[in-house]
């Protein structure tokens, strides 16, 4: 058994399977391994090298109690076991509540006890980022990047992050979002062992893709330096096994320009044939060549998307009909030019 890690011990096997792969899919940063008996569990798993057990009712005896696992969590399934000091808490509530739970517990003060941090060593290879910018308005930057990161989610592990002024994603998406990315802000200079539980648990997905809830307001925002912001992405790649980080950026991110040269793919969406367009497009790149950011206007993917018949009203459904195939198209053509896009995920 690996250090910092989660183990679940439940005679209901179908119950642990169910309740293992959904923490493996929120957390992948904890090893997290399943038990069907006190008696196998106790046979083959050290108590020191676990961050926490998640243990039924029905398989906690005093054997498990006496072994000294620093920190349990009971998977309560008659109501009555109140007089215990482990964390109790109902089995047959939303797996989604179980796993906020358990998160919870992972980052409390008692860490002071000795238990291990998060680890900080990546499992897969390094995490690529992709910058959408556009000086211009009005030409979908948010469904795009939407649904590039839908398309790489069908295989990778993908992570969205949104930087406009006013969002609007929890009305959009229907969601109400825990915290925002100022949390893991915070986490990140205060707290960094914390910062891979956090992110698990604020994160919302949306056909496959993962979502960092944004900030509430353009001024908090721009409050945000541009080092910090070098530093959490930095932080994500070391702490978690996202292989992918999709931008979707505005003017009001401080570093705005750093950021797209650190970004391994810049996309810029353009509106060629109108005035106005061409115009905001041209004092773009004289700023950039004027700042010394010559490379990132030299390295950026210029996409001109046709006019659709109709677009998915539904963000969970951007990887299907004419608007999926224009992306798929395009990345296509990145994929050609030896960017290194995936093909089988698109």
């Amino acid at each position: 058994m690996e250090h910092n890690g989660i183990v679940i011990c439940d005679g209901e096997r179908s119950y642990a399977l169910r309740l293992m792969e959904y923490l493996k899919s929120r957390i992948p940063v904890y090893d997290i391994s399943a038990f069907f008996s006190a008696e196998k569990l106790l046979a083959s798993v050290d108590p020191a090298r676990v961050a926490l057990l998640v243990i039924a009712e029905n398989a906690y005896d005093s054997r498990v109690r006496e072994t000294g696992f620093p920190r349990m969590m009971i998977l309560n399934e008659s109501g009555v076991c109140t007089e215990r000091p482990e964390k109790s808490v109902s089995k047959y509530q939303p797996v989604e509540q179980i796993c906020e739970i358990l998160l919870h517990i992972c980052q409390e003060e008692g860490r002071k006890d000795g238990a291990p941090a998060p680890p900080s060593i990546r499992h897969r290879g390094p995490m690529r980022m992709i910058g959408v910018y556009s000086p211009l308005g009005r030409v979908l930057q948010t469904t795009v990047s939407f649904g590039i990161g839908e398309l790489l989610a069908a295989k990778y592990r993908t992570l969205y992050m949104n930087f406009e002024n006013f969002s609007g994603l929890d009305i959009l998406l229907n969601r109400h979002f825990r915290g925002s990315v100022s949390d893991l802000l915070y986490f990140n200079e205060c707290a960094k062992e914390k910062l891979a539980g956090q992110l698990a648990l604020m994160v919302e997905e949306v056909g496959g893709l993962s979502i960092l809830p944004p900030m509430h307001s353009f001024m908090e925002l721009q409050s945000i330096r541009p080092d910090q912001w070098q530093a959490l992405f930095h932080t994500i790649e070391q702490v978690t096994d996202y292989e992918w980080l999709i931008l979707d950026l505005s003017e009001s991110t401080a570093g705005l320009l750093d950021i797209l040269r650190s970004c391994s793919e810049v996309i810029t969406l353009t509106q060629p044939g109108c005035r106005i367009s061409e115009a905001k497009m041209q004092g773009y790149r004289a700023v950039l060549q004027e700042k010394g950011y010559q490379d990132v206007y030299a390295r950026t993917r210029q996409w001109t998307l046709p006019k659709f018949h109709e677009l998915p009203t539904d963000f969970a459904l951007l990887t299907k009909g004419e608007f999926a195939e224009q992306l798929r198209k395009l990345l296509r053509e990145m994929d050609r030019d030896g960017t290194g896009y995936p093909q089988k995920t698109i």
